[in-house]
Protein backbone atom coordinates (compact mmCIF):
# COMPACT_ATOMS: atom_id res chain seq x y z
CA UNK A 1 0.00 0.00 0.00
CA UNK A 2 1.23 3.00 -1.27
CA UNK A 3 1.88 6.50 1.33
CA UNK A 4 -1.08 7.81 -0.63
CA UNK A 5 -3.73 5.03 0.06
CA UNK A 6 -2.38 4.77 3.54
CA UNK A 7 -3.53 8.68 3.86
CA UNK A 8 -6.61 8.39 2.02
CA UNK A 9 -7.63 5.12 4.29
CA UNK A 10 -6.42 7.01 7.67
CA UNK A 11 -8.66 10.26 6.78
CA UNK A 12 -12.13 7.71 5.98
CA UNK A 13 -11.35 5.56 9.27
CA UNK A 14 -11.46 9.03 11.21
CA UNK A 15 -14.01 10.52 9.46
CA UNK A 16 -11.42 13.58 9.12
CA UNK A 17 -13.15 15.06 6.22
CA UNK A 18 -15.34 14.47 3.38
CA UNK A 19 -15.00 14.84 -0.70
CA UNK A 20 -17.34 17.74 -0.56
CA UNK A 21 -15.06 19.78 2.42
CA UNK A 22 -12.59 22.83 1.89
CA UNK A 23 -9.69 22.79 3.91
CA UNK A 24 -7.84 25.31 4.97
CA UNK A 25 -3.61 23.85 5.27
CA UNK A 26 -1.37 25.26 7.47
CA UNK A 27 1.80 25.55 5.51
CA UNK A 28 4.83 26.85 7.33
CA UNK A 29 7.31 25.72 4.27
CA UNK A 30 8.73 22.80 6.28
CA UNK A 31 9.07 19.14 4.91
CA UNK A 32 6.06 18.01 7.30
CA UNK A 33 3.33 21.00 5.53
CA UNK A 34 4.98 20.58 2.62
CA UNK A 35 4.13 16.74 2.05
CA UNK A 36 0.71 17.09 3.73
CA UNK A 37 -0.12 19.97 1.00
CA UNK A 38 1.33 17.60 -1.93
CA UNK A 39 -0.39 14.54 -0.91
CA UNK A 40 -3.92 16.20 -0.13
CA UNK A 41 -3.75 17.91 -3.99
CA UNK A 42 -2.44 14.41 -5.56
CA UNK A 43 -6.13 13.01 -3.45
CA UNK A 44 -8.20 15.90 -5.41
CA UNK A 45 -8.40 17.43 -2.33
CA UNK A 46 -10.21 21.36 -2.08
CA UNK A 47 -7.89 23.18 -0.14
CA UNK A 48 -6.29 26.53 0.64
CA UNK A 49 -2.75 27.42 2.11
CA UNK A 50 -2.64 29.51 5.17
CA UNK A 51 1.02 31.09 6.63
CA UNK A 52 2.25 32.73 9.93
CA UNK A 53 4.90 34.72 9.56
CA UNK A 54 6.05 35.48 13.78
CA UNK A 55 9.34 37.81 12.80
CA UNK A 56 11.30 35.01 14.72
CA UNK A 57 13.69 34.01 12.05
CA UNK A 58 14.75 37.43 10.61
CA UNK A 59 15.43 37.90 7.16
CA UNK A 60 14.23 33.68 7.35
CA UNK A 61 11.14 34.48 8.03
CA UNK A 62 10.64 36.74 4.95
CA UNK A 63 12.40 33.58 2.40
CA UNK A 64 9.35 30.81 4.54
CA UNK A 65 6.58 33.51 3.61
CA UNK A 66 7.57 33.89 -0.07
CA UNK A 67 8.76 30.29 -0.48
CA UNK A 68 4.90 29.28 0.64
CA UNK A 69 3.09 32.22 -1.53
CA UNK A 70 4.88 31.01 -4.51
CA UNK A 71 4.12 27.22 -3.67
CA UNK A 72 0.70 28.44 -3.48
CA UNK A 73 0.46 30.16 -6.67
CA UNK A 74 2.27 27.87 -8.17
CA UNK A 75 -0.51 25.29 -7.69
CA UNK A 76 -3.52 28.25 -7.64
CA UNK A 77 -4.29 27.68 -4.14
CA UNK A 78 -6.10 30.06 -2.23
CA UNK A 79 -2.85 31.96 0.04
CA UNK A 80 -3.74 33.28 3.35
CA UNK A 81 -0.80 35.02 5.25
CA UNK A 82 -0.50 37.22 8.37
CA UNK A 83 3.03 38.84 10.25
CA UNK A 84 2.84 38.46 13.73
CA UNK A 85 5.05 40.36 16.14
CA UNK A 86 5.04 37.05 18.53
CA UNK A 87 7.85 38.08 21.47
CA UNK A 88 5.58 41.57 21.96
CA UNK A 89 2.52 38.99 22.30
CA UNK A 90 4.42 37.06 24.95
CA UNK A 91 5.51 39.36 26.68
CA UNK A 92 2.18 41.30 27.00
CA UNK A 93 0.76 37.66 28.00
CA UNK A 94 3.12 36.54 30.04
CA UNK A 95 3.89 33.15 28.07
CA UNK A 96 6.72 31.65 26.52
CA UNK A 97 7.09 32.76 22.73
CA UNK A 98 6.47 28.79 21.66
CA UNK A 99 2.98 29.23 23.36
CA UNK A 100 1.93 32.45 21.92
CA UNK A 101 2.98 31.58 18.58
CA UNK A 102 0.79 28.65 19.03
CA UNK A 103 -2.00 30.71 20.31
CA UNK A 104 -1.60 33.56 17.77
CA UNK A 105 -1.45 30.83 14.89
CA UNK A 106 -4.71 28.93 15.67
CA UNK A 107 -6.50 31.91 16.55
CA UNK A 108 -5.73 33.52 12.83
CA UNK A 109 -6.28 30.14 11.28
CA UNK A 110 -9.47 29.85 12.93
CA UNK A 111 -10.34 33.51 11.67
CA UNK A 112 -9.39 32.23 7.84
CA UNK A 113 -11.42 29.07 8.11
CA UNK A 114 -14.90 31.01 9.45
CA UNK A 115 -14.85 32.37 6.43
CA UNK A 116 -15.22 29.68 3.88
CA UNK A 117 -13.11 26.31 5.07
CA UNK A 118 -14.58 23.11 6.63
CA UNK A 119 -11.34 21.85 8.78
CA UNK A 120 -7.85 23.58 9.29
CA UNK A 121 -4.85 20.53 9.02
CA UNK A 122 -1.91 20.89 10.53
CA UNK A 123 0.92 18.46 9.54
CA UNK A 124 1.66 16.91 13.02
CA UNK A 125 2.81 13.34 12.45
CA UNK A 126 3.42 10.32 14.78
CA UNK A 127 7.53 11.22 16.02
CA UNK A 128 5.58 14.48 16.97
CA UNK A 129 3.15 12.59 19.64
CA UNK A 130 6.02 10.11 20.72
CA UNK A 131 7.99 13.90 21.60
CA UNK A 132 4.69 15.17 23.43
CA UNK A 133 4.47 12.10 25.31
CA UNK A 134 8.37 12.34 26.61
CA UNK A 135 8.25 16.20 27.31
CA UNK A 136 4.60 15.12 29.01
CA UNK A 137 6.54 12.45 31.27
CA UNK A 138 9.50 14.42 31.89
CA UNK A 139 6.98 17.30 33.23
CA UNK A 140 4.93 15.12 35.02
CA UNK A 141 1.63 14.02 34.03
CA UNK A 142 -1.57 12.15 34.61
CA UNK A 143 -2.65 9.54 32.10
CA UNK A 144 -4.44 12.23 30.03
CA UNK A 145 -1.23 13.64 29.50
CA UNK A 146 0.40 11.48 27.50
CA UNK A 147 -2.49 11.12 24.31
CA UNK A 148 -2.73 15.00 23.72
CA UNK A 149 -2.35 15.52 20.64
CA UNK A 150 -5.58 14.24 18.72
CA UNK A 151 -6.22 12.83 14.94
CA UNK A 152 -9.30 14.93 14.99
CA UNK A 153 -9.96 18.27 17.77
CA UNK A 154 -12.83 20.37 16.99
CA UNK A 155 -12.00 21.95 13.37
CA UNK A 156 -8.54 20.92 13.76
CA UNK A 157 -7.50 18.10 11.89
CA UNK A 158 -4.10 15.90 11.45
CA UNK A 159 -3.71 13.92 8.35
CA UNK A 160 -0.14 12.79 9.22
CA UNK A 161 -0.52 11.85 12.37
CA UNK A 162 -0.66 8.10 10.70
CA UNK A 163 2.95 8.85 9.60
CA UNK A 164 6.42 8.71 11.05
CA UNK A 165 9.06 11.51 9.88
CA UNK A 166 11.10 9.00 8.32
CA UNK A 167 8.44 8.13 5.79
CA UNK A 168 7.67 11.48 5.41
CA UNK A 169 11.54 12.41 4.25
CA UNK A 170 11.37 9.23 1.92
CA UNK A 171 8.26 10.95 0.58
CA UNK A 172 9.57 13.95 -0.09
CA UNK A 173 12.44 12.37 -1.43
CA UNK A 174 11.34 10.08 -3.86
CA UNK A 175 8.63 12.82 -5.36
CA UNK A 176 11.59 15.52 -5.44
CA UNK A 177 10.00 18.17 -3.00
CA UNK A 178 11.47 21.11 -2.36
CA UNK A 179 11.01 22.47 1.26
CA UNK A 180 12.39 25.41 4.02
CA UNK A 181 14.37 24.53 6.61
CA UNK A 182 14.29 25.65 9.98
CA UNK A 183 17.65 25.67 11.45
CA UNK A 184 15.60 26.25 14.96
CA UNK A 185 14.98 22.86 14.98
CA UNK A 186 18.30 21.80 15.64
CA UNK A 187 18.88 24.30 18.82
CA UNK A 188 19.32 22.12 22.27
CA UNK A 189 17.88 25.33 24.03
CA UNK A 190 14.25 23.97 23.37
CA UNK A 191 13.33 20.72 25.24
CA UNK A 192 11.50 19.42 22.67
CA UNK A 193 14.78 19.36 20.11
CA UNK A 194 16.76 17.91 23.26
CA UNK A 195 14.36 15.14 23.35
CA UNK A 196 14.08 14.70 19.41
CA UNK A 197 18.45 14.70 19.16
CA UNK A 198 19.40 13.64 22.12
CA UNK A 199 17.09 11.33 24.41
CA UNK A 200 14.84 9.73 21.69
CA UNK A 201 18.62 8.44 19.93
CA UNK A 202 19.80 7.01 23.28
CA UNK A 203 16.51 4.86 23.88
CA UNK A 204 17.07 3.36 20.21
CA UNK A 205 20.02 2.42 21.08
CA UNK A 206 18.18 0.44 24.56
CA UNK A 207 15.13 -0.37 22.25
CA UNK A 208 15.53 -0.43 18.13
CA UNK A 209 12.02 -0.48 18.14
CA UNK A 210 11.86 2.93 20.84
CA UNK A 211 9.09 4.33 18.24
CA UNK A 212 7.04 2.06 17.85
CA UNK A 213 6.54 0.75 21.59
CA UNK A 214 5.74 4.15 23.03
CA UNK A 215 3.00 4.63 19.98
CA UNK A 216 1.68 1.46 21.03
CA UNK A 217 1.64 3.04 24.70
CA UNK A 218 0.06 6.00 23.73
CA UNK A 219 -2.70 4.26 22.20
CA UNK A 220 -3.40 1.65 24.96
CA UNK A 221 -2.99 4.81 27.17
CA UNK A 222 -5.89 6.77 25.43
CA UNK A 223 -8.03 3.53 25.62
CA UNK A 224 -7.59 3.46 28.98
CA UNK A 225 -8.11 7.16 29.98
CA UNK A 226 -11.28 6.70 28.83
CA UNK A 227 -12.06 4.03 31.02
CA UNK A 228 -10.40 5.56 34.01
CA UNK A 229 -12.44 8.63 33.44
CA UNK A 230 -15.39 7.43 32.77
CA UNK A 231 -15.17 5.25 36.17
CA UNK A 232 -14.09 8.49 37.96
CA UNK A 233 -16.96 10.55 36.83
CA UNK A 234 -19.61 8.02 37.78
CA UNK A 235 -18.18 7.68 41.38
CA UNK A 236 -17.87 10.86 41.44
CA UNK A 237 -21.50 11.88 41.01
CA UNK A 238 -22.45 9.01 43.38
CA UNK A 239 -20.48 10.14 46.00
CA UNK A 240 -19.47 13.89 45.90
CA UNK A 241 -23.06 15.37 46.73
CA UNK A 242 -23.98 18.95 46.41
CA UNK A 243 -25.98 20.09 49.38
CA UNK A 244 -26.56 23.69 49.59
CA UNK A 245 -23.81 26.30 49.97
CA UNK A 246 -21.19 22.74 50.09
CA UNK A 247 -20.46 19.44 48.80
CA UNK A 248 -20.60 16.38 51.04
CA UNK A 249 -18.42 13.10 50.54
CA UNK A 250 -20.05 9.99 52.61
CA UNK A 251 -16.68 8.57 54.57
CA UNK A 252 -18.56 5.29 54.99
CA UNK A 253 -18.65 4.80 50.81
CA UNK A 254 -15.05 6.36 50.45
CA UNK A 255 -13.05 4.02 52.47
CA UNK A 256 -14.31 1.12 50.68
CA UNK A 257 -12.69 2.52 47.67
CA UNK A 258 -9.17 0.90 47.08
CA UNK A 259 -6.66 2.82 46.11
CA UNK A 260 -8.60 5.52 48.72
CA UNK A 261 -5.65 8.08 48.32
CA UNK A 262 -6.33 7.35 44.53
CA UNK A 263 -10.04 8.46 44.54
CA UNK A 264 -9.48 10.77 47.03
CA UNK A 265 -7.59 12.97 44.85
CA UNK A 266 -9.51 12.92 42.05
CA UNK A 267 -12.48 13.81 43.77
CA UNK A 268 -10.80 16.78 45.77
CA UNK A 269 -8.44 18.14 42.79
CA UNK A 270 -11.25 19.69 41.24
CA UNK A 271 -11.40 21.87 44.59
CA UNK A 272 -7.65 22.89 44.50
CA UNK A 273 -6.44 20.73 47.21
CA UNK A 274 -2.63 19.08 46.02
CA UNK A 275 -1.90 15.61 46.97
CA UNK A 276 0.02 16.17 50.32
CA UNK A 277 -3.09 17.95 51.37
CA UNK A 278 -5.07 15.19 50.42
CA UNK A 279 -2.96 12.37 52.04
CA UNK A 280 -3.70 14.34 55.46
CA UNK A 281 -7.17 13.88 54.47
CA UNK A 282 -7.14 10.30 54.43
CA UNK A 283 -5.03 9.60 56.91
CA UNK A 284 -7.61 11.83 59.48
CA UNK A 285 -10.29 9.44 58.33
CA UNK A 286 -10.23 7.49 61.36
CA UNK A 287 -9.65 10.11 63.80
CA UNK A 288 -11.66 12.50 65.69
CA UNK A 289 -13.77 14.87 64.17
CA UNK A 290 -12.95 18.65 63.56
CA UNK A 291 -10.25 18.49 61.98
CA UNK A 292 -9.96 21.40 59.20
CA UNK A 293 -8.19 21.56 55.69
CA UNK A 294 -7.64 24.58 53.61
CA UNK A 295 -7.01 25.06 49.80
CA UNK A 296 -6.35 28.21 47.89
CA UNK A 297 -10.24 28.35 47.25
CA UNK A 298 -11.99 25.38 49.52
CA UNK A 299 -11.91 24.65 52.75
CA UNK A 300 -12.20 21.13 54.18
CA UNK A 301 -13.88 20.11 57.20
CA UNK A 302 -13.62 16.22 58.96
CA UNK A 303 -16.98 15.88 60.30
CA UNK A 304 -17.99 12.58 61.96
CA UNK A 305 -20.11 10.88 58.81
CA UNK A 306 -18.70 13.36 56.06
CA UNK A 307 -15.38 15.39 54.54
CA UNK A 308 -17.75 18.59 53.83
CA UNK A 309 -15.89 21.41 51.38
CA UNK A 310 -17.18 24.61 51.27
CA UNK A 311 -15.66 27.91 49.29
CA UNK A 312 -13.42 30.34 50.90
CA UNK A 313 -14.71 33.37 49.68
CA UNK A 314 -18.55 32.06 49.57
CA UNK A 315 -19.31 34.29 53.21
CA UNK A 316 -18.16 36.93 51.45
CA UNK A 317 -18.63 36.68 47.78
CA UNK A 318 -20.44 39.92 46.65
CA UNK A 319 -23.23 40.15 44.44
CA UNK A 320 -22.35 40.99 40.70
CA UNK A 321 -21.88 44.02 39.13
CA UNK A 322 -24.26 44.76 35.84
CA UNK A 323 -22.79 45.97 33.16
CA UNK A 324 -25.50 47.30 30.34
CA UNK A 325 -25.09 48.36 26.48
CA UNK A 326 -24.75 51.63 27.35
CA UNK A 327 -22.49 51.96 30.32
CA UNK A 328 -19.13 53.70 29.58
CA UNK A 329 -17.49 52.44 32.79
CA UNK A 330 -17.26 51.42 36.37
CA UNK A 331 -15.77 52.28 39.41
CA UNK A 332 -16.46 48.53 41.52
CA UNK A 333 -15.33 45.90 41.70
CA UNK A 334 -12.54 47.20 39.35
CA UNK A 335 -11.84 50.45 37.50
CA UNK A 336 -13.01 49.76 33.54
CA UNK A 337 -14.33 52.04 31.07
CA UNK A 338 -16.41 50.25 27.86
CA UNK A 339 -17.26 51.34 24.63
CA UNK A 340 -18.18 50.19 20.98
CA UNK A 341 -16.60 50.75 17.87
CA UNK A 342 -17.30 50.37 14.13
CA UNK A 343 -14.77 47.20 12.97
CA UNK A 344 -13.58 50.20 10.63
CA UNK A 345 -12.68 52.45 13.13
CA UNK A 346 -10.88 49.28 15.28
CA UNK A 347 -7.09 48.28 15.84
CA UNK A 348 -6.48 45.18 17.66
CA UNK A 349 -4.22 45.26 21.26
CA UNK A 350 -2.19 42.99 22.50
CA UNK A 351 -2.48 44.32 25.97
CA UNK A 352 -3.91 42.00 28.84
CA UNK A 353 -5.56 44.96 30.09
CA UNK A 354 -7.58 44.78 27.38
CA UNK A 355 -10.74 42.77 25.74
CA UNK A 356 -11.97 43.37 22.39
CA UNK A 357 -14.96 41.26 21.64
CA UNK A 358 -17.69 40.72 18.83
CA UNK A 359 -20.80 42.99 20.38
CA UNK A 360 -23.44 40.29 18.34
CA UNK A 361 -22.28 37.46 20.34
CA UNK A 362 -22.95 38.87 23.74
CA UNK A 363 -25.78 38.65 25.62
CA UNK A 364 -26.21 41.66 27.77
CA UNK A 365 -26.51 43.01 30.78
CA UNK A 366 -23.19 41.28 30.96
CA UNK A 367 -22.25 40.78 34.42
CA UNK A 368 -18.77 40.85 36.38
CA UNK A 369 -18.05 38.69 39.16
CA UNK A 370 -15.72 36.56 40.76
CA UNK A 371 -14.11 33.32 39.76
CA UNK A 372 -15.55 30.04 41.28
CA UNK A 373 -15.52 26.55 41.09
CA UNK A 374 -16.69 24.81 38.10
CA UNK A 375 -15.90 27.86 36.09
CA UNK A 376 -14.52 27.11 32.94
CA UNK A 377 -14.77 28.61 29.45
CA UNK A 378 -13.12 28.29 25.99
CA UNK A 379 -9.47 29.73 25.83
CA UNK A 380 -8.98 32.20 22.62
CA UNK A 381 -7.37 29.81 19.93
CA UNK A 382 -8.40 26.63 21.57
CA UNK A 383 -11.74 24.47 20.74
CA UNK A 384 -11.98 22.95 23.55
CA UNK A 385 -13.22 24.00 27.11
CA UNK A 386 -11.06 24.30 29.95
CA UNK A 387 -11.56 24.78 33.73
CA UNK A 388 -10.45 28.14 35.34
CA UNK A 389 -8.64 26.10 38.15
CA UNK A 390 -6.78 24.45 35.05
CA UNK A 391 -6.00 27.29 33.14
CA UNK A 392 -4.27 29.00 36.70
CA UNK A 393 -1.93 26.21 37.19
CA UNK A 394 -1.32 25.80 33.34
CA UNK A 395 -0.72 30.09 33.85
CA UNK A 396 1.43 29.69 37.04
CA UNK A 397 -1.07 32.09 38.26
CA UNK A 398 -0.37 32.61 42.28
CA UNK A 399 -2.72 31.65 45.47
CA UNK A 400 -3.24 35.29 45.54
CA UNK A 401 -3.89 36.40 42.25
CA UNK A 402 -6.52 33.36 42.04
CA UNK A 403 -8.25 35.00 44.97
CA UNK A 404 -8.79 38.45 43.24
CA UNK A 405 -9.47 37.47 39.56
CA UNK A 406 -12.89 38.91 38.55
CA UNK A 407 -14.42 37.40 35.07
CA UNK A 408 -16.62 38.86 32.79
CA UNK A 409 -20.21 37.08 31.91
CA UNK A 410 -22.84 36.74 28.89
CA UNK A 411 -25.77 34.68 29.41
CA UNK A 412 -23.94 31.89 31.11
CA UNK A 413 -20.93 31.57 29.60
CA UNK A 414 -17.37 33.55 30.20
CA UNK A 415 -16.44 35.86 27.69
CA UNK A 416 -13.48 37.02 29.62
CA UNK A 417 -11.32 36.30 32.17
CA UNK A 418 -10.46 40.10 33.18
CA UNK A 419 -6.60 40.65 32.70
CA UNK A 420 -5.84 37.11 31.52
CA UNK A 421 -7.76 35.56 28.28
CA UNK A 422 -10.77 36.58 26.14
CA UNK A 423 -13.35 33.59 25.32
CA UNK A 424 -12.41 32.05 22.03
CA UNK A 425 -16.23 32.28 20.97
CA UNK A 426 -16.70 35.84 21.69
CA UNK A 427 -13.19 37.12 19.67
CA UNK A 428 -13.44 39.67 16.51
CA UNK A 429 -13.71 37.34 13.13
CA UNK A 430 -13.74 38.70 9.61
CA UNK A 431 -17.48 38.76 10.13
CA UNK A 432 -17.52 40.96 13.09
CA UNK A 433 -19.60 44.56 12.70
CA UNK A 434 -19.03 46.02 16.10
CA UNK A 435 -16.07 45.72 18.67
CA UNK A 436 -17.11 45.59 22.16
CA UNK A 437 -13.66 47.08 24.00
CA UNK A 438 -13.29 46.84 27.82
CA UNK A 439 -10.13 48.22 28.96
CA UNK A 440 -8.84 48.32 32.65
CA UNK A 441 -7.93 51.25 34.37
CA UNK A 442 -5.70 50.63 36.50
CA UNK A 443 -6.49 50.18 40.73
CA UNK A 444 -9.42 48.11 41.89
CA UNK A 445 -11.48 49.18 44.51
CA UNK A 446 -14.08 47.18 46.33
Amino acid sequence: MTLLESLKGFIQENSLFSRNDKILLGVSGGIDSVVMLDMLLKLKIDIGVAHCNFELRKSDSVKDESFVKKLALDHSLEFHCKSFNTKKYATAHNMSVQEAARVLRYTWFEEVRSGGYDHIAVAHHSNDRIETYLLNMIRGTGIAGYHSLQVKNGFVVRPLLTFSKDQIIEYARSNKLKYRKDLSNDDLKYRRNKVRNEVLPLLAQINPSIEKSILENIDILQETDKIYRGHIDMLQRQIVVKHKNSWRISIAKLVKLDPLKTYLFEFLKEFQFNSSVVDEVANSLSRQSGKKFMSATHSLVKDRDFLIISERTASHQKKPTIITQKLKSIKTPIRMSMRNIKINHFELTESQQCASLDTDKLKYPLRIRKWKRGDFFYPLGMKQKKKLSDFFIDNKISVIEKENIFVVESGSNIAWIIGHRIDDRYKVTKKTKYVYHMELNNGREG
